[in-house]
Formats: structure tokens, sequence, C-alpha cells
């Protein structure tokens, strides 16, 4: 008759207690990728709940909107005080894309989400008011991001923010 060793018992309890390991190890894999596709998630809802807080500044008072549509045309057509207003809008609306471009950088920003943001930041860019800013405050910002928003204007392109007429 065949009769188990203690040492074939042994190898049998090793193998096993491989293959726990390696299911094991596939579940927490599996729980991980959930888990960091759940945290991309919830960074791009953010993402969009804070521009939707900056957008209703515009939405929500028509003072301020007209500002904004003057102070693209040029800074030159607003006053002190809505001058001070409009710079306070972009810096707000570039802080964002600085976070923004940080967090893409470190894949925790979804490549789509950032190249729609890449394009509102182009489209911006394409005003003179937006222009004129960004030379009196591209110094607040950090390396990486000069480099991409002077990269931005140097290629053009961008369209304008709101259909004129």
């Amino acid at each position: 008759m065949n009769e188990i060793t203690v040492a074939q018992l042994g190898n049998l309890g090793e193998f096993i207690g491989a293959i726990a390991v390696i299911a094991s190890l596939i579940y927490v894999a599996a729980q991980i990728k959930q888990n960091t596709n759940a945290t991309r998630m919830a960074a791009g809802q953010a993402h969009v709940d804070i521009w939707n807080d900056i957008a209703s500044n515009l939405c929500l008072s028509s003072e301020l909107a007209s500002i904004w549509h003057q102070g693209l045309k040029g800074v030159s057509k607003l006053d002190d005080g809505a001058r001070v207003q409009f710079f306070a809008q972009l810096g707000l609306i570039f802080r964002y894309y600085e976070s923004s471009h940080i967090e893409w950088q470190e894949g925790a920003l979804d490549d789509r989400l950032w190249e729609g943001l890449r394009t509102t930041l182009a489209d911006q860019l394409s005003h003179p008011g937006a222009l004129q800013w960004w030379e009196h405050r591209r110094h607040w910002f950090y390396d990486d991001f000069q480099v991409l928003v002077d990269d931005a204007i140097a290629q053009g392109g961008g369209r304008s923010m709101y259909a004129e007429g």
C-alpha cells in the first residue's frame, strides 16, 4: 500500500500554504487597485467641485461677470477696484490649475480630466487680460507650472472663453 510519510505531508502542507499565500496576495492586489481607483475618482470629483465653486463666483455676481469679461479684453479697461477683483479671480483659477497639475504629475488626477483643464487654461490664455495678469504674477508659481503656461502661450491656439456678439 501507498503510505504517506511525514515528509510528504510536510511538503503537501507547504504547497497548500504557498497557494494560500498567492491567493491572499492576489486578493490584496485587487483591493489596492480598487482603493486606488476610488481615490482617483474622489480626487476627480473634488476637482469638479472646486471648479464649480470658482465658476459660481462669476455666475452669481453680474458685477464680477462684467469685470471678468472686460478684464479678459485687457486690464487697462478696468478701474483699480475691478482690477483687484479680476486679478484675484485669475489667482484663484491659476492656483487651481497649478494644484491640478501637481496632482496629475503625481498620478492622482486622471489624464482625461487634466487634458480638459489644460485646454481650458489655454483658452483663458488666448485673452489679452489673462496674458497681462500672467506677466505680473508668473513668479508666484513653481517652475514646472511656469513652463507649462509659457508653452501654452507660445503654442497659442486657445479659443475665446465666450462667444462674442
